[in-house]
């Protein structure tokens, strides 16, 4: 009775062990299944229908910007022969913080994209709507426009759009806040002059 009570038992330990191997090897032929895109409750970047990489005005050079228009209320930055000069929409000069503005015509010139969204529904990207943010700069006679809609909920990076481009890009967040911090004015104040970050930009 004792021997076929063992047999049994190791009769069903030997099927058990048939039955895990049998799994593990299906297992090992079923192949991972790796989300395109996370659930988010905003809009993540789309990984069909796009292209990577690139300049966002590859024809701008850099010397060739002589003037910037941005902010709320609106100020326009005119590159002179004494330096860059900033004037608010009443006509009143603004005090200018050089090394802000070359960092701004630098990244204008040389800011890149990394994917490129076509044929899609703008607004979803925070683009599209009135009083859209974003800067407006001349370069060579030529007036560009660079729209700055929301940003992707994980990565962080920006969708803008740029002149009559129905295209969406996609920007790294860092070029695009240090693109808008330095974009400072001075407000003259009783006691001297203080630095204050234009945050909020619109295109004219």
């Amino acid at each position: 009775m004792y021997a076929r009570w063992r047999t049994a038992a190791l009769l069903v330990i030997v099927l058990l062990g048939l039955i895990g191997l049998s799994s593990a090897l299906q297992a090992s032929r079923t192949p991972l299944v790796v989300p395109t895109s996370l659930p988010s409750s905003g809009t993540a970047i789309p990984t069909a229908g796009s292209t990577a990489d690139g300049v966002l005005f590859p024809t701008v050079d850099l010397d060739a910007i002589d003037q910037v228009t941005a902010g709320r209320p609106l100020v326009t930055w005119r590159k002179e022969p004494e330096g860059w000069q900033a004037t608010s929409a009443a006509g009143t000069l603004i005090p200018v913080d050089p090394a802000g503005m070359v960092r701004v015509i630098t990244i204008l010139s040389t800011l890149r994209y990394n994917r490129k969204l076509e044929d899609v529904n703008v607004t979803q990207f925070g683009l599209g709507v009135s009083g859209q943010d974003g800067i407006s700069f001349t370069a060579s006679g030529v007036v560009h426009r660079l729209r700055v809609g929301n940003s992707d909920p994980y990565s962080g990076a920006y969708y803008v759009q740029r002149d009559n481009d129905p295209a969406v890009y996609v920007v790294g967040s860092d070029r695009v806040l240090l693109l808008f911090s330095s974009l400072v004015v001075g407000t003259p104040m009783p006691t001297g002059t203080a630095l204050t970050p234009t945050l909020s930009l619109k295109v004219s």
